[in-house]
């Protein structure tokens, strides 16, 4: 009776305030959150069968309660339909439990469940969850940041450290949002690069405490796994992005005119230049609550009590050769490819020359199955034979008429005649592992401008027999 009467003359707000400070004082000072129920966060809770997180903008435009900084921080709204609905405040390490019993009140009562007593010491920390854990990873405090995983313990309601093999340190939350993106569905957690801060140590340029190294945590074995060297490019949009949104499919980066997906499983940044869409997602703000379903974005505005959502049609994106991050070498692996090279350049060099020399029994004697010329090179080899017989040497004219090269262009004639010329040459020095060239050349007696052909007298002989074994 006396709560109507505070209704009808004070107003809404000031019955709420009371209620709000009454309930906390039964519990403790910061052992409650009173929440304004609407259609938002009752949509949200009785979907059973969607886990979710819901950035929860700034609690106290639809939130009653007495604390003062930091309890009534903003933070995370977690869905975890097999374990409870949750309230998390950033950089106190401080977890609200929603009393199911208030579901269909006015007001949403979400009671603390932990026993933290520091806080700060993980500003900027990413909060998420994973198969119905609730994790807290990095953040700042102590004049540093680092790279731990904790889990909260339900039983116990205090945090464990989750032990991993390398501590990998995020970067905290900078002004378009989290870096920082998990796959629930293949068990990753990814850091595309790391901000080792410690403003204890001077540091002698701007950013020396970014390091572009992208890794994943796998959550199956907790072990980190280098995925390489983020893309300077990629590095600047991230960090410049007016707007950065957590999907379950990879991180949206808004810009006015644009938007870019960072699509982790594929290695690749997409982007879809729209205005609509990319005005349309800055109008978001961040005193607003939002959460991701499927392939849509719902958001509620605490002041006008709006209620809305967008798609975002991941198929409008395209891929245009920009990749997330780079495979580098280290030293170990640049020395081991190095000798991998060396190996097997020097097998292949064995290998060829055991073929060439499987041609040769002996000196000069051939295995029946070997061919050691071309039908090209023999047919050349012919006609400076029947050119010696008659006492004279073979014309260009000649030698391109037998090559099949008289209707051919003179820059070709000459590069082609040249490569046969010495491929001969060659063989034969292999053959005969003599140093003798055996196709010589002559100037013309009717034209010294030009050139003409003949075989080494000396090795007319040794040329027959091996033409007539080719043969």
């Amino acid at each position: 009776m006396f709560i109507n009467i505070l209704l009808k003359i004070s107003g809404l707000k000031v019955a709420l305030l009371i209620i709000s400070i009454n309930v906390a004082a039964q519990f403790g000072d910061d052992s409650t959150i009173l929440i304004k129920s609407s259609p938002f966060f009752l949509g949200h809770i009785k979907n059973k069968h969607n886990q979710s997180s819901i950035f929860s903008g700034d609690i106290k435009l639809y939130a009653l309660t007495n604390e003062r900084e930091p309890y009534a921080n903003q933070g995370e709204f977690i869905s975890l339909p097999s374990v409870g609905y949750f309230f998390h405040v950033h950089s106190t390490g401080r977890i609200y439990k929603l009393d199911i019993s208030t579901l269909n009140d006015s007001l949403l009562l979400f009671k603390r469940i932990d026993q933290t007593i520091n806080k700060y010491y993980n500003i900027g920390s990413f909060f998420f969850y994973h198969n119905s854990q609730i994790f807290d990873f990095g953040g700042y405090g102590f004049w540093k940041n680092n790279g731990l995983l904790r889990k909260f313990n339900y039983r116990d309601r205090e945090w464990d450290i989750v032990e991993l093999d390398n501590e990998i340190c995020p970067p905290n939350l900078i002004t378009g949002g989290y870096v920082t993106w998990v796959d629930s569905t293949q068990n990753y957690l990814y850091v595309p690069y790391q901000e080792v801060r410690n403003d204890g140590i001077a540091m002698q340029r701007e950013d020396e405490d970014i390091k572009l190294s992208s890794h994943r945590l796998n959550f199956k074995t907790l072990k980190w796994e280098y995925l390489g060297e983020l893309d300077e490019q990629v590095y600047q949009t991230m960090k410049f992005a007016s707007h950065i949104f957590q999907s379950k499919k990879g991180m949206l980066l808004v810009y006015i005119n644009r938007v870019y997906w960072v699509d982790f499983l594929n290695n690749q940044l997409k982007v879809t230049f729209d205005p609509s869409l990319g005005q349309t997602l800055m109008r978001i703000r961040h005193y607003m609550l939002r959460y991701w379903d499927g392939d849509h974005v719902f958001w509620y505005n605490p002041v006008n009590s709006l209620y809305d959502s967008a798609q975002i049609e991941l198929s409008k994106f395209n891929y245009e050769g920009q990749t997330i991050w780079k495979k580098s070498f280290h030293v170990k692996e640049l020395i081991l490819l190095a000798a991998l090279v060396f190996v097997l350049a020097v097998f292949f060099f064995l290998q060829y020359r055991a073929g060439r020399e499987k041609q040769v029994v002996g000196h000069g004697q051939f295995e029946e199955q070997e061919v050691p010329f071309s039908g090209t090179e023999l047919a050349l080899l012919s006609l400076l034979l029947s050119k010696h017989k008659i006492g004279k040497t073979a014309t260009i004219p000649e030698i391109n008429y037998v090559l099949g090269l008289k209707d051919k262009n003179h820059g070709m004639q000459k590069k082609v005649r040249s490569e046969i010329i010495n491929r001969i040459n060659d063989k034969y020095v292999l053959i005969s592992k003599e140093k003798e060239i055996l196709i010589q050349s002559t100037r013309s007696e009717s034209d010294k401008r030009f050139f003409e052909y003949l075989v080494n007298p000396e090795l007319i002989e040794h040329l027959r027999k091996l033409t007539a074994q080719s043969t």
